[in-house]
């Protein structure tokens, strides 16, 4: 009897051919990360001019509206200074005419009531929020209010009358 052709030495081989196969068949595995950090980031998007319009010198308060437009990083603590401008200090906000002589003081104010002046002291007169998200969409926008108050004692000169203030963002 040969051995070579019985059923059963076949079977076995064949067993023996498909076990060496599949050991060479093994796999592993590894993992990686999908991560990002989003950072925390604020910018001043738009502002909108105070303008108190052409107007008679008859003594007495003017008031007009400004905006400064900011987005922030959704959470993120920020707030917005505004400086005495070119012509005056925080206390004292002047625009000054053509004729450098020429002055008309004016008070920016956080509140329409006027009662608040917004300045550049962190914790004391800024105007403190948290970011709502970033985007193209003016969504995000939160437009903050300036609240402008003129006070004309009467002899104005007709004169142009301007300052320049400059909004800061610190978060």
């Amino acid at each position: 009897m040969n051995i070579f052709k019985t059923p059963l030495f076949i079977a076995v081989a064949a067993t023996a051919i498909l076990a060496a196969g599949t050991a060479d068949a093994a796999t592993k595995s590894s993992t990686f990360k999908v991560k990002m950090t989003v950072d925390g980031s604020c910018e001043i998007i738009s502002t909108k001019d105070v303008n108190f319009a052409n107007r008679f010198a008859n003594a007495g308060p003017v008031s007009a509206q400004g905006e400064v437009a900011v987005q922030c990083t959704n959470g993120q603590a920020f707030n917005v200074q505004l400086d005495g401008g070119n012509a005056g200090s925080i206390a004292a906000r002047k625009m000054v005419g053509a004729n450098p002589a020429n002055t008309v003081s004016y008070q920016l104010y956080s509140d329409s009531s006027a009662s608040k002046v917004w300045g550049n002291t962190l914790g004391t007169d800024t105007v403190d929020r948290t970011g709502t998200g970033f985007g193209s969409a003016s969504t995000f926008n939160q437009v903050l209010t300036v609240y402008g108050v003129a006070t004309l004692v009467g002899n104005e000169k007709a004169d142009t009358y301007s300052d320049t203030v400059t909004a800061t963002i610190n978060f």
